[in-house]
């Protein structure tokens, strides 16, 4: 991300505080579940713009290690403009409405994942597409590692 970003901090949502709102929460039934409610700034590296985004996230601990997460807030864009990017988890439900101009509207996509990460299963003709595309073949089980796929942060 930091190839990708300069300047990167977080903050409230209603900005009365420096840095994010954590609340950890212990259930009487033994659930564990941490909230965080911030909003993420940074300066694109490539094109100098701002952006930011609030968003709430929620995870469930089972002893030191998280098992669950939810994004728990709903975010509706009225429109963005050409060049705009905007960042979500994989499995946010996300769409654009029609395109109405006779310019064909073009998305890029970038995904994040731990380094040494392994492939996960394939039993769907898009997970085989991905792993074949992106992974230069790689089958499941193996390190998810390919030339394609920069490390863009290490601790």
């Amino acid at each position: 991300m930091y190839e990708l970003f300069d300047n990167i901090s977080f903050d409230t949502p209603d900005g009365d505080a420096i840095g994010s709102e954590v609340e950890t929460n212990y259930y009487d039934n033994g659930m564990v579940w941490t909230q965080i409610w911030s909003v993420f700034y940074a300066k694109g590296n490539y094109t100098g713009a701002s952006v930011s985004f609030p968003f709430h996230i929620a995870y469930k601990w089972d002893d030191d290690k998280i098992i669950e997460e939810k994004k728990l807030e709903v975010v509706e864009l009225d429109s963005i403009d050409a060049g705009d990017c905007t960042f979500h988890f994989g499995w946010t439900i996300h769409g654009a409405g029609l395109n109405k101009s006779d310019k064909i509207r073009e998305a890029m996509v970038v995904t994040y994942y731990a380094d040494g990460s392994r492939v996960g299963k394939l039993d769907t003709k898009d997970r085989k597409g991905d792993a074949e595309l992106f992974l230069g073949g790689k089958k499941a089980g193996e390190i998810a590692d390919h030339p394609m796929n920069k490390i863009v942060y290490q601790r």
